[in-house]
């Protein structure tokens, strides 16, 4: 089979955890990690198709492959020689509840690989339904156009002036009140910004497929990294959050490397590593503008580069050291929500119509749990403990074969699809789909009503036309419209 990395290079996983398991204090060790990483290392001798793309670098089966990699290898790693006492919260779980979570974990993992093998390289049929022939098409210069007018004026109706939107990036708190209910005009200025970046990605779509055409490949390269530039700016008016911005320009260099021209390993992996840093940076900008509101005399304490990006791993990637809280609090499936949280969670972000689910949703119970209180709601619930929590064992294993197909599907589509744009459409909701690994319901909810608009907006245009196509003429005209 090509385009698979050769299991041989996950087999040294075991070893890691065993010595990360011996450099850390007897009292804090978490053996379950010995059998997490056992499973990552022989799951992909068994399952051929669990195994990660060298195709494409950032494939979003590779997404969601490494970010349960971190969650059950590198996350207890690190909570056994940094320690595992929760920081942001004055509970924390036992040893023996830490211990279920990560096999909990691991039988997610289990799930998702066997749901790739069942699933993946099945060959592409589209129905009357698909949306695959709208994608293959490249939309034209009005949609650029459209878009990047839609996209000023959600600027506008969010900043109100050039002034105000050049002061939010030195100080973001100070622009955006997060705290203020939110106008007709602020929803608009929200749904309205990503029209902006899309206008950007439409153009270099429309770029790149001209270039595939004539066989210059330099020019999407350097239209691509203009359009990555101006994306960063525009998404990061969402309060500068780092989804907003990376998983678009992700989406851009994915799309890039796998239909036009390769990105070499080793200049991705540079990039990466240049990344990392400057995404840390922006995040404790953020955090030092919005603690500089609320407490103008407090200091931010300082951290080092490897204890920060520990504590990110650990925190983004739903540590057992938090959903051990929150298993405890369900008395390990004693009290399920039996899908109420689920639905709660889809439904929570959509303005008016999900305010009656939203005290029920997944992020609100899960806060209320790991902080013995109501009103705080920082942390994202793990989707395989909103599973968990709503249908036990049963739902983990549903729900990650679901999450396999859905990738797996998307993944089959943007190999056939005809136009740059529609893989990039493809490659944006199957990359944010595989943050599911790791992130709550809720959040993939948000991301296709709030930052979709653009491709409902064109498939909408595409479907119309389509009719309009079908739609026979009316009696008494010719052919040329003229009446007979």
């Amino acid at each position: 089979m090509t385009g698979r990395l050769n299991p041989v290079c996950l087999a040294s996983l075991p070893l890691l955890a065993l010595a990360g398991l011996l450099l850390s204090q007897p009292e804090q060790r978490l053996l379950s990690v010995l059998l997490s990483a056992s499973v990552c290392a022989l799951v992909p001798w068994l399952l051929p198709q669990a195994r990660f793309r060298t195709e494409a670098y950032f494939s979003p089966v590779n997404v969601a492959m490494a970010l349960l990699h971190l969650k059950i290898v590198a996350v207890p790693i690190c909570l056994m020689n940094f320690g595992y006492q929760n920081r942001i919260s004055a509970l924390t779980p036992s040893l023996s509840s830490m211990e279920k979570a990560i096999l909990i974990d691991t039988i997610a993992l289990i799930a998702f690989c066997i749901g790739l093998q069942l699933f993946s390289e099945r060959p592409v049929n589209p129905g009357r339904y698909s949306l695959l022939p709208a994608l293959s098409g490249t939309p034209g210069r009005g949609f650029v156009v459209a878009f990047a007018l839609f996209g000023v004026g959600g600027l506008f109706l969010t900043f109100g002036s050039v002034g105000r939107f050049l002061e939010y990036f030195s100080d973001p708190a100070a622009v955006v009140d997060q705290q203020v209910s939110a106008s007709i005009g602020d929803f608009l200025g929200t749904v309205l910004r990503p029209f902006l970046a899309f206008a950007l990605v439409t153009w270099w779509a429309g770029v790149a497929d001209e270039s595939r055409e004539s066989g210059n490949r330099w020019r999407p390269a350097l239209v691509g990294v203009a359009a990555a530039i101006g994306i960063t700016i525009a998404n990061m008016t969402f309060s500068f959050n780092r989804g907003a911005f990376v998983f678009p320009v992700l989406s851009l260099v994915a799309v890039y490397s796998t239909r036009i021209r390769r990105i070499p390993l080793v200049l991705t992996v540079a990039a990466v590593a240049v990344c990392v840093p400057l995404l840390l940076a922006v995040a404790s900008f953020r955090s030092d503008s919005q603690l500089a509101k609320v407490a103008p005399t407090a200091t931010r304490a300082s951290t080092d580069f490897m204890t920060d990006l520990a504590e990110n791993i650990v925190v983004y990637c739903g540590g057992p050291q938090l959903t051990g809280v929150f298993y405890e609090s369900l008395g390990w499936g004693d009290r399920l929500f039996g899908g109420v949280t689920l639905v709660s969670s889809l439904m929570s972000p959509i303005p008016i119509l999900g305010k009656a689910f939203r005290e029920d949703g997944g992020p609100i119970v899960y806060n209320k749990a790991i902080y013995g209180m109501s009103g705080i709601d920082d942390q994202i619930p793990p989707f395989a403990s909103e599973l968990f929590g709503n249908f036990h064992i049963a739902g983990v294993v549903a729900g990650f074969l679901g999450l396999a197909f859905l990738l797996a599907t998307l993944e089959s589509w943007m190999g056939v699809v005809g136009s740059t744009f529609g893989a990039f459409v493809l490659q944006y909701l199957a990359v944010w789909g595989a943050m599911l690994s790791v992130w709550s319901l809720s959040v993939y909810a948000q991301i296709l009503f709030y930052f979709l608009g653009p491709v409902y907006l064109y498939l909408a245009a595409m479907q119309i036309r389509a009719w309009l196509r079908r739609a026979p003429a009316p009696e008494g005209l010719t052919y040329k419209g003229v009446i007979a």
